[in-house]
């Protein structure tokens, strides 16, 4: 039990540790592309130009995350058309049950005596 529950922290910081290095390396990438978009465009233009295309690529980005936030998915509801299960309580469940157990029950005995048998001896050659 506690094998699986380390496995599974092991994972989560695992995880954890890769996104965090990623989102640190996905800034910096993102800071060194702004730098050279401001002197690509100070040199075609001035750096009031830079400043202006800059700012609204930041901008639109934002505004379509917010919008991306801002969305809501409806909940899945269940299929309506699915028969709701029997109760337990009910005398034709527990039957229902039973006789399936008794089935596999059978299907698993029977399996195992036909794996068991060994085969026939070939036929006697002269």
């Amino acid at each position: 039990m506690f094998g699986s529950l380390r496995y599974s922290i092991d994972r989560a910081v695992r995880r954890a540790g890769y996104s965090i290095g990623a989102v640190i390396l996905l800034v910096i990438g993102w800071g060194f592309l702004t730098v050279a978009a401001w002197l690509y465009l100070s040199t075609v233009k001035d750096a009031m130009f830079a400043a202006l295309i800059i700012g609204c690529v930041y901008v639109g980005l934002g505004l379509i995350l917010m919008f991306l936030a801002s969305r809501s998915r409806p909940v899945p509801m269940a299929h309506p058309a699915a028969a709701p299960p029997p109760s337990a309580a009910s005398f034709a469940g527990l039957a229902s049950a039973l006789m399936q157990g008794v089935g596999a029950g059978m299907a698993a005995g029977a399996a195992r005596k036909a794996a068991a048998e060994p085969p026939p001896p070939p036929p006697p050659q002269h």
